[in-house]
């Protein structure tokens, strides 16, 4: 029973970070189709936190907690703050950079789209920390017994509320008394249901990705996420049809190389651990007292 226990466990994790690799990759490039006629980044990012904020109640299984206000302070504002940062930072990554928030090795293989843009480097650079700095706060979180989609729900509603004021300044009021949807002309529609699509696929990446930290230990996770950085890059270039070139296949091979690596130890260490459970049971013998 254990052992079919551990199997649909496994076979969930997997189902999850298909559905997160496919969410983040419909994420990036509707959102870079979107934003070459439309660079609002903050606006984008709204639109994806009002569609999660939507999403998250049918998918929550149990009730939310009871909160006090050391909750608040420890853990629900800072994350929120990093949720903000983490998805304005991803946008304007988007905007700026045709293949968006590469990291490390990932950097290499995205320097030929990165056009020598410091801003969307930066940017880039921002997200991946951040993000990074998010998920351990938020495993940790979740090890207190809180659910991890309370805890998206949480964060997704103070993270709207705070973002709110920052877009009506930025870009809200163009929006609403400007020409900015009338200079799209014909093209509003089609930008306003990539947009739409763009949240829908956030919300799918956000769920998944978090049903799937639940399950792994963070270090597994970032793994994970670099893994999914270089479908997503693949994925960029194929759907812009920008031509790979020697620096692309270098840095993406330095990623693959650094996550066979992680497999392997790994996978050496559970088996150090297994051979050192056989020994002190061998020792123990049938009669050991």
């Amino acid at each position: 029973m254990e052992g079919n226990s551990a199997l649909r466990q496994h076979l969930q994790a997997v189902f999850h970070c298909f559905l997160w690799y496919t969410g983040s990759m419909l994420n990036s490039i509707l959102g870079k189709s979107a934003m070459k006629v439309f660079p609002k980044p903050v606006t984008v990012t709204l639109s994806q936190l009002i569609i999660v904020n939507i999403c998250l109640p049918f998918v929550l299984s149990g009730s939310m907690p009871r909160l006090s206000r050391a909750d608040w302070v420890s853990w629900i504002i800072p994350l929120a703050f990093l949720k903000i940062v983490v998805s304005l930072s991803s946008q304007l990554s988007i905007l700026k950079v045709p293949v968006s928030y590469a990291h490390t090795g990932v950097v290499i293989a995205s320097v030929t789209e990165l056009e020598f843009n410091m801003l969307g480097l930066l940017s880039a650079i921002l997200a991946t920390f951040t993000f990074a700095v998010q998920n351990i706060y938020s495993k940790k979180v979740m090890k207190r017994g809180v659910d991890h989609i309370a805890i998206l729900i949480l964060v997704s509603r103070l993270s709207l509320l705070a973002l709110l004021p920052y877009w009506f300044y930025e870009e809200g009021v163009d929006i609403i008394f400007g020409e900015t949807l009338g200079r799209l002309g014909d093209q509003a529609v089609g930008v306003i249901f990539q947009v739409t699509l763009c949240g829908l696929s956030s919300a799918i990446q956000t769920i998944a990705a978090f049903t799937f930290l639940s399950y792994v230990n963070p270090v597994t996770y970032s793994v994970a996420n670099v893994a999914k950085r270089i479908v997503i890059i693949s994925a960029s270039m194929l759907f812009f049809q920008t031509p790979a070139t020697p620096a692309n296949v270098f840095g993406m091979a330095i990623s693959i190389c650094g996550i066979g690596m992680y497999n392997k130890a790994k996978i050496d260490s559970r088996r150090r651990q297994q051979a050192k459970e056989q020994v002190n049971t061998v020792n123990k013998g049938p009669f050991y007292v």
